[in-house]
């Protein structure tokens, strides 16, 4: 295992205004639609979208097996900017940040996303992976 920072960032290009696809991130209705892999269902969700609010989204896997995603919003710029630390419950312990960098392209937008901190490398293959479903999921809700 490594103990040195490391980050995953993914693009996508989002067919939707970037005020649309920020709200995605910070309206529970919304944010419960595309969060969770397809094999999970997403439970709860709960946001405070404000620098020092909480969100937290609570998931059940297929197998019954429960979890949530849970964090603090550190910046929050509408409509181009979050920050939210992360922490997966259950999960190692460990905290990491996101960012997610929303930028107007005409009535489309690019959205970046860079999640970074202490890891090993099989996770960081796994967030690639999720975050890159999630991101999917989020662009298909503008399709």
């Amino acid at each position: 295992m490594s103990n040195g920072a490391t980050s995953v960032t993914l693009v996508r290009r989002i067919e939707a205004p970037a005020a649309r696809v920020y709200a995605a991130w910070t309206d529970p209705a919304k944010l419960a639609r595309w969060w969770a892999q397809d094999s999970a269902q997403v439970v709860g969700v709960e946001v405070d979208p404000r620098v020092g609010g909480a969100y937290r989204v609570q998931m059940l896997g297929a197998d019954g097996g429960a979890s949530e995603a849970a964090g603090v919003y550190l910046e929050l710029t509408p409509p181009e900017r979050l920050v939210f630390s992360w922490a997966l419950i259950p999960g190692s312990g460990r905290r990491s940040t996101v960012t997610v960098q929303i930028k107007a392209d005409g009535a489309a937008c690019e959205l970046t996303l860079t999640h970074e901190g202490d890891a090993d490398p099989d996770t960081w293959a796994n967030r690639r992976i999720g975050w890159g479903a999630a991101l999917d999921r989020l662009a298909g809700e503008f399709e």
